[in-house]
C-alpha cells in the first residue's frame, strides 16, 4: 500500500501502533494503549485540519500554472499577429510598386516560405498520426490529446494551403 499523502501514511501506521498494542494488551499498562488511540487520533485531526490547506495549496499551484499558460498563449497570439501585420504590410509595399518587379519578388519569396512551412506542418502532423496509430500503452487521455493536436495542426496544413493558393493566384494576376 502506497500513500501519497504523508499524514494518511502517519495515521496509518499510528493504527498499526494501536492494534499491536491492543493485542498485547494482558502484558502493557492500560494507559500506553490509550495514550496511542489519543496519538492516532491526534494524527488523524491533524490531518483533516490540513486537508483544506493542501487542497488550497494544489488550486493555487494548478491558477499559476493556468495564469502563465495564459500569459504564454497570448504572448505566441501577438507574436503571430505582428507577424501577420508585417507581412500584409510587406505585401502592400510591393503592390504599390509601380513596376510590379518588387510585388512578383515578394510573392516569389512569400511562395518558397509557405511550401516550407507547409512540408514542416505536414511532417509534424505525419508523425504523430504516426505516433497516434502505434499508441497501444498511451491512456485515452493521451490519445485524445494527440487527436486534438492532430486536427489543429491539420486545420494550420489548411491554412497555409488557402494562403499558397492565394500567393499562387496573386503571381498569376501580375504575370499578365
Amino acid at each position: 500500500m502506497t500513500f501519497d499523502d504523508p499524514f494518511a501514511k502517519l495515521e496509518h501506521q499510528a493504527e498499526r501502533l494501536v492494534d499491536g498494542l491492543t493485542a498485547l494488551q494482558s502484558s502493557l499498562p492500560s494507559d500506553v494503549i490509550e495514550q496511542a488511540k489519543e496519538l492516532k487520533q491526534g494524527i488523524g485531526r491533524t490531518s483533516r485540519a490540513l486537508q483544506s490547506r493542501r487542497a488550497a495549496d494544489l488550486r493555487a499551484g494548478l491558477d499559476t500554472v493556468e495564469r502563465r499558460t495564459q500569459e504564454a498563449e497570448v504572448a505566441r497570439e501577438r507574436a503571430e499577429s505582428d507577424a501577420k501585420i508585417e507581412r500584409l504590410e510587406r505585401e502592400v509595399r510591393a503592390l504599390l510598386d509601380p513596376t510590379r518587379a518588387e510585388a512578383r519578388t515578394f510573392y516569389e519569396l512569400r511562395r518558397g516560405e509557405l511550401a516550407q512551412d507547409i512540408a514542416a506542418v505536414r511532417k509534424r502532423r505525419e508523425q504523430l498520426e504516426a505516433r497516434l496509430a502505434g499508441s497501444t500503452g498511451a491512456t485515452e487521455m493521451e490519445r485524445s490529446r494527440d487527436a486534438a493536436l492532430a486536427a489543429s495542426i491539420h486545420a494550420e496544413e489548411q491554412a497555409l494551403s488557402g494562403e499558397l493558393a492565394r500567393i499562387e493566384r496573386n503571381l498569376a494576376t501580375i504575370g499578365r
